[in-house]
């Protein structure tokens, strides 16, 4: 018998882009509240990239 089966199939590309989509999302996510969880000088040079937040944060 070999290894691989008749029943076994490839992965659609379509799960795989949409997995690593929803991967990168949550790691953006993680990212972002975080450095509203724990404001710091590292995680603050990152809201330079939207000035809007800091006339909301005042």
């Amino acid at each position: 018998m070999s290894a691989t089966t008749s029943l076994e199939r490839p992965r659609p590309k379509t799960i795989v882009v949409i997995a690593t989509f929803l991967f990168i999302a949550t790691i953006i996510a993680l990212i972002t509240g975080g450095s509203l969880h724990f404001p710091g000088p590292l995680l603050d040079r990152m809201w330079k990239f939207n000035p809007l937040y800091l006339t909301l944060a005042a």
